[in-house]
């Protein structure tokens, strides 16, 4: 807990909020940046004692585009 509480994420990143899963297995952060470093750096840090999966993501809604040009793609083959 020292450790985290001295740590301040990136100019260039935003952490939406920190979460932990009920069975008591693990957590999440969710935030968000443009700059795949930040990612690099946070998880270098607590990698003693942390593991980490990194799920990028985007909005589902400005996701359905690419959904149905996939789609559209399959369908023409």
């Amino acid at each position: 807990m020292e450790l985290i509480s001295k740590w301040q994420p990136s100019a260039t990143t935003t952490i939406h909020q920190f979460v932990t899963r009920i069975d008591g297995g693990g957590g999440f952060a969710v935030g968000e940046t443009d700059n795949p470093d930040d990612l690099l750096e946070v998880a270098s840090i607590f990698s003693p004692y942390f593991d980490y999966q990194i799920y990028p993501v985007v909005d589902f809604a400005a996701a359905i585009p690419t959904f149905q040009r996939a789609i559209e793609f399959r369908t023409d083959r």
